[in-house]
């Protein structure tokens, strides 16, 4: 065992070693600030759930790059390059009073798309579009603070916040304006916040979905120099 760990390490530092031969930069990856952003939306029913929406920024590459909108366009999901999508399971869940801490199991893809049709939050499957250029397995802890309880006149209201350990499991090359890009590395391990509001529609059987923003930053990123 300890013999083929020791291979692996080796061919992903002989796969580094060869991408940054070839000319490939290396993005989200910044030692002191966000790696990237993104918004987004889901949908939850029962103890499964999914999320859908696109990157609003990347360190290392430059904003008007991450859309397509021409003159009068504003950046939105229509026309972003990069999009997110993710798939969890519910692990755990605890009641405190009125809030609801919930932990899940998750997988994420990153796609990108040089000239992407367009997406659309009442679509989610135009997000998975494009090529597939990063995937990560994530822990995710939910905290979920109900402000209205979900009656027969009108549906729960809550503001949640996730908090988000990922760790990188893909890379895959893209050109973006001529030039080579990897987003992040294997093994990378990232630390990812989101905000945003969730509303209950149903009780029983669970239906939930809700809108949400936040970043990544590298998990350990504090505990390192780099010059």
């Amino acid at each position: 065992m300890i013999a083929t760990k020791q291979w692996v390490y080796l061919y992903l530092a002989l796969g580094v070693s060869l991408l940054d031969a070839q000319g490939v930069t290396y993005v989200a990856s910044n030692p002191s600030g966000p790696a990237f952003e993104f918004i987004a939306r889901g949908d939850q029913n029962g103890d499964s759930a999914s999320t859908y929406g696109y990157l609003s920024h990347i360190d290392g590459i430059d904003d008007t790059s991450l859309f397509t909108n021409g003159a009068g366009q504003s950046p939105n999901e229509t026309n972003a390059r990069f999009t997110i999508v993710t798939t969890l399971t519910f692990t755990h869940r605890f009641v405190n009073a009125n809030v609801i801490v919930g932990v899940q199991d998750e997988t994420m893809s990153v796609y990108f798309a040089e000239f992407p049709t367009a997406r659309d939050f009442t679509k989610p499957d135009t997000f998975a579009q494009g090529d597939v250029v990063a995937t990560f397995h994530n822990r995710v802890q939910t905290v979920l603070n109900v402000q209205t309880p979900i009656s027969q006149q009108s549906p729960g209201m809550g503001i949640i916040h996730a908090t988000t350990q990922a760790t990188q499991q893909g890379s895959t090359v893209f050109m973006l304006g001529g030039k080579s890009y990897a987003l992040g590395r294997i093994g990378s391990g990232f630390r990812m916040e989101a905000t945003g509001e969730g509303t209950l529609t149903s009780a029983s059987p669970l239906a939930a979905h809700f809108v949400f923003g936040g970043f990544a930053e590298e998990a350990n990123r504090r505990l390192f120099f780099r010059f």
